[in-house]
């Protein structure tokens, strides 16, 4: 509870002992108390009031709230005991008359005094309940074990911390309604509702579940929204967003700005500040409105469509936020969301192992196909040489005729975003056409001749569930930094396959050749991509292997490009 909604509160509770309270207030006050920290504050302040003012003050306000029209249902149990004092009240003595009229009068007078005091107390009991009714029910969901229930499940994370101040949760974990607020300093994290709603919420961010929806103080949060979860709600301290068959995100900056973006369908919008009048919006696909914490002023703004996340999947280090192509390269090398400029990560084509990316010996081949257990995007590595027979290329024993090489490499593959630093890698300054890519933030990997490596292209697919792949594209060449080092100029064979089928090769590629453009078609079906580079020069071809160790060819911006959604 920040500053502005602590003056607000004791506001709100010293315009019950005013007799200012309006019925708008009223329902503000209502809404506040669904929190736990706001309840527990209005005891305190309640109590504090009631001990400065006295019963008497209490009953003359409970009364002035009641002449107002605000109220409540009454607990029934009070109700019950209401009428079982009245039942068992002594009787009063009349004193007797003369005169029958007197009598009748007298009579009468008797049963209005009754009547009286019966509806005195009844009415003392219905405005303390009008009062305390708020309060009663916020203790009881807040409280009761009953009105905590599992109503969601974690279903991934990535590099999330919890706060120190929340829960520690795991995949497979429930979510439980009533509880105090789940807080990530960090992080992204999935959560499936019973109900068929699925959200992503991204850290910095602080939120209460609810049983068809989420209290958001922080953070950005991304709901896809099944039929039967229809109606779906994200509340914030000022607005409330509802679901009317949609996805959409918001964005919660705390005191500062709230963001709402509506990818599909349409959302109901309720805008204005804590304990003002709200308006209501019905806000489109493709539309966005900025919300002002400080003035609440609403404004129309350009949606975003990759400022959420919306999908991922750590294991495979999936984090998808609408782009229309995949970075092949992080992918590759399990990065998630974290892709620092000069990162690297090395993979050894031998046994298939992530390793540093710093190294540089000539390595022969074992004729033998490595799984990369680490990594569900990368089925394997090898070192390629056809000259004992076809080569393996996947796990499920797909072959390759390779030409006969040389067997060995000097270099991992090595996955990087430009800016390696010298002291991570040996791999030289990627130069093309004058240009040294390195300046510009690219994801490249590296391939020393006679490396060959697979990707799993179903594993990608089953990391974005409702998507279908439908290319591969890159920029790919030698780079200009090794020419006129000593040695033979540097020459590689380039082979791309599909599923053990050739899709496209260029053979004794040189620097003089300049960059070439790779721009593959992928089948609804396809199952593996794989990337080979082999010497240029055969063992029969003169001259022999001087200046081998210059043969590095760089793949820039490798990308899988999706496909139109399939439930579009």
């Amino acid at each position: 509870m920040n500053h502005r909604e602590l003056v607000l509160l004791c506001e709100l509770v010293a315009a019950e002992f005013d007799n200012d309270l309006t019925l708008e207030q009223f329902t503000t006050l209502n809404n506040m108390l669904k929190h736990k920290e706001y309840a527990l504050k209005y005891v305190e302040l309640v109590s504090m009031f009631t001990e400065l003012a006295g019963q008497s003050r209490l009953d003359q306000i409970l009364a002035n709230n009641a002449d107002q029209g605000i109220g409540g249902q009454i607990n029934t149990e009070i109700l019950s005991r209401i009428v079982d004092i009245e039942d068992s009240a002594p009787a009063i003595e009349l004193e007797s008359e003369v005169e029958e009229q007197s009598q009748i009068v007298e009579h009468k007078d008797s049963k209005e005094s009754k009547s009286s005091r019966f509806f005195k107390l009844f009415d003392r009991f219905i405005y303390l309940a009008a009062v305390f009714m708020v309060l009663f029910i916020a203790y009881a969901e807040l409280f009761s074990p009953q009105y905590s229930i599992p109503v969601a499940t974690v279903t991934d994370q990535v590099d999330v911390r919890w706060s120190k101040s929340s829960e520690q949760f795991h995949t497979s974990d429930r979510l439980l309604t009533n509880q105090f607020p789940y807080k990530i300093d960090k992080g992204i994290v999935s959560i499936k509702y019973d109900q068929g709603v699925d959200v992503v919420i991204e850290g910095p961010a602080e939120f209460t579940i609810e049983k068809n929806g989420i209290d958001l103080a922080q953070g950005r949060i991304y709901s896809y929204v099944s039929e039967v979860g229809r109606g779906f709600t994200v509340d914030t301290i000022n607005n409330r967003y509802v679901d009317l068959g949609t996805e959409f995100g918001v964005s919660v900056e705390k005191e500062t700005s709230e963001e709402l973006h509506v990818l599909k369908g349409k959302v109901q919008f309720f805008s204005g500040l804590t304990g003002a009048p709200k308006d209501s919006s019905v806000i489109f696909a493709n539309d966005a409105r900025r919300f002002n914490s400080k003035t609440g002023k609403v404004s129309a703004i350009p949606v975003e469509t990759e400022l959420f996340a919306r999908q991922l999947d750590s294991k495979a280090g999936m984090i998808w936020r609408g782009q229309k192509t995949l970075d092949l390269t992080r992918l590759a090398a399990g990065r998630k969301d974290s892709w620092n400029i000069g990162d690297a990560v090395g993979i050894n084509p031998v046994d298939g192992k992530y390793v540093d990316a710093n190294y540089n010996r000539r390595v022969n081949s074992n004729n033998k196909y490595s799984i990369v257990a680490d990594s569900k995007i990368v089925d394997g590595v090898f070192i390629p040489d056809g000259g004992d027979g076809e080569v393996v290329i996947s796990s499920t024993g797909l072959t390759f005729a390779c030409p006969d090489t040389s067997g060995g490499y000097t270099q991992n593959i090595c996955l990087f975003r430009s800016g390696i630093k010298r002291e991570n890698s040996k791999v030289s300054d990627v130069i093309f056409n004058g240009v040294e890519i390195e300046k510009n933030p690219e994801s490249i990997m590296c391939f020393h001749s006679n490396c060959g490596m697979t990707i799993d292209l179903k594993a990608i697919k089953e990391s974005m569930p409702g998507h279908e792949l439908s290319g591969f594209k890159a920029l790919g060449g030698i780079t200009e930094f090794v020419d006129g080092l000593i040695g033979r100029p540097a020459d590689i064979d380039l082979w791309v396959l599909v599923d053990g089928q050739l899709k496209y090769s260029r053979e004794l590629l040189m620097v003089k050749d300049g960059t070439i453009d790779i721009d593959i078609d992928l089948a609804d079906d396809a199952r593996f991509l794989t990337i080979i580079v082999t010497d240029g020069l055969r063992p029969a071809d003169p001259p022999k292997y001087a200046g081998w160790e210059n043969d590095f060819f760089y793949l820039v911006n490798p990308e899988i490009v999706l496909d139109a959604e399939i439930n579009n």
